[in-house]
């Protein structure tokens, strides 16, 4: 397995709602679960007893994980801490709805925030995550049902030590046939499973070519293809989540990553997951954090499962700072044997567009210098654009 490298640009300017009504008090409020279950629209689950409305001050300091759940109004808060200062209190929120109005949320050590859906999460203070804090979405299986999407209006804080991890959260890999997804590796039938595909494609196996390319690298939304089954029933692995950020200015220092799973051990080993997406943009940035979407290993067997493509990974600056500092992989899953190879490289594409200019990045898999996705912000360049290849 290659190490994806990237030829990173910084272009210069030169270049380039269903809701709860608030009730009229505006209080500290404090969970203290005397409701008797988990669930944020259980009022005797608040100290003072009564839903939080849109100008509370909420504190979660409790061992539990509450859920608000897909058939409830979005909530509202003034501010939200999960945790405390200093922390370790194992708190989650299952969030299956969105957010009617949320001031500044911040997310303390230990402490989960997990997206159950794909609606944008609106932010209108700063978004702060502290180390050991961690936000993810839901597992995916078949279709794209949970995503992790977040506007943050202020700043988005990701500290170093914190995470935003969605691995082997995409497509299921398959026992059965060729993994879900758009990029499904094809199955073995009666040897090793095809590697999924996403920004990269899937190793090959013994029977056929691995999952296809899919996605856009310009602006990619979707989840990593799962791996296919190996002989007797073997698992393919689940491909990445996806991850979809805007901030008005953002610091990651942390982690972010949306890796492949690997594929499953058998008499013939099983196909690896694709790599999916992470997709940022912000009007102005700082940060050397790392981003991840890898694509996973084959199963191993006596023929290896081919391994998952790369995933896709943009960080768009649209006014200052260079996300160049970023450390970011995208490469292809390992394989081996005679029977497998090895999946192919991701995209990555990290600029800073204050001014006018194109990056390519090649994400539909032709070389068509007119094809618009081939091109970050999309579109065909113009006679004013400055052009970044390579």
């Amino acid at each position: 397995m290659g190490i994806y490298t990237l030829s990173c640009v910084f272009l210069l300017a030169a270049l380039l709602c269903a809701s709860v009504a608030p009730d009229a008090r505006a209080a500290a409020i404090t969970w203290d679960g005397a409701g008797g279950d988990t669930n944020w629209y259980t009022a005797n689950n608040w100290n003072p007893d009564g839903v939080p409305g849109s100008a509370d001050d909420i504190t979660i300091n409790a061992a539990v994980g509450v859920v608000v759940n897909v058939s409830s109004p979005a909530i509202n808060f003034n501010t939200l801490a999960l945790g405390a200062a200093g922390g370790g209190t194992a708190v989650t929120i299952t969030l299956s709805t969105g957010i009617a109005s949320g001031g500044s949320f911040t997310i303390h050590n230990g402490a989960m925030l997990v997206q159950n859906s794909t609606e944008t999460l609106k932010i209108s203070g700063n978004l702060t995550v502290e180390p050991g804090g961690r936000i993810t979405h839901g597992n995916n299986a078949t279709i794209r049902a949970y995503v992790v999407s977040l506007d943050v209006a202020g700043t988005f804080d990701l500290q170093a030590g914190s995470t935003i991890t969605v691995d082997g959260l995409g497509y299921d890999g398959s026992s059965i046939g060729a993994g879900w997804g758009p990029g499904g590796g094809p199955s073995g039938v009666n040897y090793n499973g095809c590697g999924g595909g996403h920004g990269g494609t899937g190793g090959v196996c013994k029977s056929a070519g691995g999952g296809v390319v899919n996605d856009v690298g310009s602006y990619p939304t979707d989840l990593g293809s799962g791996g296919g089954r190996s002989y007797n029933g073997g698992l393919g692995g689940a491909g990445g989540g996806a991850i979809i950020l805007k901030a008005g200015t953002l610091t990651l220092n942390g982690r972010i990553t949306a890796n492949g799973a690997a594929g499953g051990n058998n008499s013939y080993g099983a196909g690896g997951g694709a790599g999916g997406s992470v997709n940022i943009t912000a009007t102005s940035f700082s940060g050397s954090g790392v981003i991840l979407a890898t694509g996973a290993v084959g199963g191993a067997g006596d023929y290896v499962g081919g391994g998952g493509g790369g995933g896709r990974i943009l960080v768009h600056i649209t006014g200052t700072g260079d996300p160049c500092a970023l450390t970011t992989y995208v490469s292809g899953g390992a394989s081996g044997g005679t029977y497998s190879g090895a999946g192919a490289d991701g995209t990555v594409a990290l600029f800073n567009s204050a001014g006018a200019g194109k990056m390519w990045v090649g994400s539909v898999g032709d070389s068509n210098w007119y094809t618009a996705s081939n091109w970050a912000p999309a579109g065909v360049p113009s006679a004013s654009d400055g052009v970044i290849i390579g």
